[in-house]
């Protein structure tokens, strides 16, 4: 027993002296950094959501997802005098050129910045940069023009850091609410075009690198989508509130862009099953401004505005209308792709080819608002 209690002490004083760093402590938020640190991107085409509609007539899927640009669950259009969520201290914008790199005194913004992200398992921090390039990567192809690139850059950041300053989350799986590819994602997906689409929205990322959108001050809900006809639309018709950043402007993209066009075929039946309602037909429908679904009435007396109906219906826009309607064939066109609010990606493109800089895209699409950088 002498020998056994003369172990036990030997035992406990030799793990007293053991250095502090051979303990772990696990926490629920870890910082973690991605095995390559700054990720990647692409020129594959990523194929739209599916639809229920039957498609008579569908161009090419588009070459990018529109995750984020569709969140509609946690609106951005909360901007109206009496329901503002206020951050009391909410950053001043530190206006920077256009055309100059975002770097001061060597700090690289981005890679200081934590995002705090929830996962499948577990909620981790990663740093905004290494976030920012899966999502660009995700959200935009490779090979539209290099100021679209960095108009989307800017856009992500923006919206990425008003979801935190409001804690709302930022997801990295599933969610409707931000795009993204991992590393692994990344490469399964672009296979051998991987590095060369690393590089091109590595750049775009670093070449804007702290820029963000300010409106009055505050870092702007920068919403975004594929592609409108004509016109964006007006954050209240899809959201609510009064936000003037995202009011609808004119966008350049037109029927020749690929996916602008399509139509979805329903019968009767299926259209009263899909809306739950008794009798569909005659369906009439009155617009926006912006030519996008206000309202659609049905026989029954029913009333859908512009998202049910485009959400029941399974349909890429709200920019819907009839061509055909009988008891057999209930015939819709549909326009664009996308809520429709913000920056049009593919607008984005057709100015970036036709001379605009970054900065001129984001000052149409989000009216108002002020290009600087984040403290």
């Amino acid at each position: 027993m002498k020998i056994l209690f003369f172990a036990c002490t030997l035992l406990s004083a030799l793990l007293l002296t053991l250095p502090p760093f051979l303990y772990r402590q696990t926490e629920d938020i870890t910082e973690s950094e991605p095995q390559t640190a700054d990720v990647f991107v692409t020129d594959a085409e990523i194929t739209p959501a599916e639809t229920t509609a039957q498609v008579i007539e569908s161009s090419d899927p588009l070459p990018m997802t529109t995750a984020t640009t569709d969140d509609e669950t946690e609106p951005c259009a909360v901007e109206t005098e009496s329901d503002a969520i206020m951050v009391s201290d909410a950053p001043t914008a530190k206006v920077q050129p256009d055309h100059v790199k975002a770097v001061v005194d060597d700090t690289w913004h981005d890679s200081r910045i934590k995002l705090r992200i929830t996962g499948e398992h577990r909620t981790y921090t990663q740093s905004l940069r290494s976030f920012l390039i899966g999502v660009v990567m995700a959200e935009m192809p490779s090979y539209f023009h290099e100021q679209a690139l960095r108009a989307q850059a800017i856009a992500a950041r923006s919206y990425l850091l008003y979801r935190q300053e409001r804690g709302f989350f930022v997801y990295d799986y599933g969610s409707s609410s931000t795009a993204h590819f991992t590393e692994e994602e990344g490469r399964a997906f672009f296979g051998e075009y991987y590095e060369a689409v690393l590089e091109t929205v590595t750049a775009a990322v670093d070449d804007t690198d702290g820029q963000v959108l300010y409106y009055d001050g505050r870092v702007i809900c920068a919403a975004y989508h594929a592609m409108s006809y004509g016109s964006t639309e007006d954050a209240r018709y899809v959201w609510g509130g009064d936000t003037p950043y995202l009011a609808s402007v004119e966008t350049p993209e037109e029927e020749s862009v690929s996916g602008m066009t399509t139509e979805a075929s329903f019968d009767e039946a299926s259209l009263c099953r899909l809306l739950g309602i008794e009798d569909a037909l005659p369906l009439s429908m009155t617009y926006t401004d912006a030519g996008r679904v206000l309202e659609a009435v049905t026989a029954s007396g029913d009333v859908f505005d512009g998202e049910e109906l485009r959400s029941r219906l399974r349909l890429r826009s709200t920019a819907i209308t009839v061509t055909q309607q009988n008891e057999d064939t209930v015939l819709l066109c549909v326009r664009g792709y996308g809520h429709g609010v913000g920056m049009s990606q593919y607008g984005a493109d057709v100015y970036g080819d036709a001379g605009y800089s970054y900065a001129e895209i984001l000052s149409h699409y989000y009216p108002g608002t002020t290009l600087g950088l984040v403290p």
